[in-house]
């Protein structure tokens, strides 16, 4: 039999959660890492902005299956706060009860030039992703990827102040990757390095 937790995954990630206004309100006193700052979306339509404070991810309390939060404007089902407790409901039927991993503590920090560390290394889970350059040169004539939203969410980001910087120091993503995966809660495990294509050069360096 398939468990019942992957069932219910592919069906919250084909069908993406609404958020009540019970949960969103709720969010603002979570400790953990909101949707923005990283490479894609996941939304399905609004997409959802840093400030507004919307969990980037979640486990099922039943057995801690872990979900990134894939937002719709008009899915049957929601991420709502019932009773002090936050879950996924249909209606008033609540279907999983959730929680939401804690916020690494190397995202209250900063580099020596001040850019945000959470800007340069993402947490997703026991995770680290990393974004070497947000920008990509296939788009300049419109060959990009097919599903690719890398250089839409950009540039939505840059008039939220999520952006950060477009291209990663190396030095930077090296101390903020080192510095995460010496945090005890929550523990990293992997790393993922991707980043947008640079066809020619970029401060006099190729791709390569």
């Amino acid at each position: 039999d398939v468990p019942r937790s992957a069932l219910l995954k592919y069906e919250f990630q084909r069908q993406g959660l609404e958020i009540t206004d019970a949960a969103l309100n709720a969010f603002q006193k979570v400790n953990t890492v909101f949707k923005g700052e990283f490479m894609f979306s996941w939304d399905a339509g609004t997409r959802k902005t840093l400030d507004q404070k919307v969990p980037f991810s979640f486990y099922f309390k039943r057995d801690h299956t872990y979900f990134i939060n894939r937002t719709s404007d008009k899915s049957p089902y929601a991420i709502d706060h019932i009773n002090g407790k936050f879950c996924i409901a249909e209606g008033e039927k609540v279907i999983e009860e959730i929680y939401f991993p804690p916020c690494p503590e190397y995202y209250s920090l900063k580099t020596k030039e001040g850019v945000p560390r959470s800007s340069i290394v993402q947490s997703c889970g026991d995770l680290l992703f990393v974004t070497v350059t947000k920008y990509c040169e296939f788009w300049k004539d419109n060959n990009q990827c097919l599903f690719c939203d890398l250089m839409a969410v950009t540039k939505e980001q840059s008039k939220t102040g999520e952006l950060g910087v477009v291209h990663r120091d190396p030095d930077d993503i090296g101390e903020t990757v080192g510095i995460a995966f010496k945090e005890a809660a929550p523990t990293h495990r992997h790393l993922i390095i991707s980043g947008g294509s640079i066809l020619g050069n970029y401060q006099g360096l190729s791709e390569i």
